[in-house]
């Protein structure tokens, strides 16, 4: 059995570290620290938090990083026990008695008239006077480092503005930006007006801007250690050093993550 744990420990006594100086210099608390150390993986984070807590460690002790997170997942694979999946689709079956049958005549009722009116309705595009027929692609929306199709205008929340004079709609800019600094490693979940645009974890140094039209939740994994910016102006710190912490940004209340 891979005992990560063990690993990590003899390292950092072959260095002569205690557990407070590994604390110190990752920032993790000492008892997530003896948790690793005894494989005690129950009192640990999930996810990519959890990893970063291993690559943090194996870091400081002079260990592979990927390789002791490779070690800790199989761990955890080896410690689980084996159960059925609960959020499994259940199999499908077939529909019987009178009401299923009514049931099942009434759906094919409406696929056959959805695709009467799809073959009878005019394929001409319609034409805005002034405007071409054709429809520029929308742009993409940079917001977790790489470019990201855009969500197209009748799913955004945001209302767009149309020019009366030459009938041309223009998408609404938005109104709120973040951009995410974090002094060290630090595992971010974004929700930007319902919907997520990061789950990662975000390496000191880089730079990730997100944006919204109304409101962006965030989750962290480290707020001592998250530095961001809102809308270009430098943002409150939203917690302390290890602590996870979940945050509302909207457009009424930006003002109030500004730093002071």
């Amino acid at each position: 059995m891979t005992d990560v744990g063990c690993e990590l420990r003899e390292a950092r006594e072959g260095r002569g570290l205690l557990l407070r100086d590994i604390a110190a210099r990752t920032k993790i608390r000492e008892a997530l620290l003896m948790a690793m150390e005894r494989n005690d993986f129950s009192r640990l984070p999930t996810g990519l938090l959890a990893r970063g807590y291993f690559r943090a460690y194996a870091a400081e002790v002079g260990l592979d990083p990927e390789s002791t997170v490779r070690k800790y997942v199989e761990r955890v694979a080896e410690q689980a026990p084996l159960a059925p999946m609960s959020n499994a689709e259940p199999p499908m079956r077939e529909p019987r008695g009178p009401r299923a049958a009514r049931r099942v005549a009434g759906a094919t009722v409406v696929m056959v008239a959805a695709a009467a009116m799809f073959v009878l309705l005019p394929t001409t595009p319609i034409r805005w006077r002034g405007s071409s027929t054709s429809s520029p692609e929308p742009a993409s929306v940079a917001t977790t480092g790489r470019e990201v199709p855009a969500v197209s205008e009748s799913r955004l929340p945001a209302v767009a503005a149309v020019d009366a004079a030459t009938k041309t709609v223009t998408a609404a800019p938005s109104e709120l930006t973040i951009e995410i600094r974090p002094r060290r490693v630090v595992w971010v979940q974004a929700l930007a007006d319902g919907r997520r645009v990061l789950y990662a974890l975000v390496q000191p140094g880089e730079s990730r801007v997100l944006q919204a039209q109304q409101q962006m939740l965030l989750r962290v994994g480290d707020a001592g250690a998250f530095d961001y910016l809102v809308n270009g102006a430098p943002g409150r710190r939203i917690g302390r050093p290890g602590e996870v912490r979940s945050v509302r940004i909207t457009t009424d209340n930006l003002h109030d993550f500004a730093a002071r």
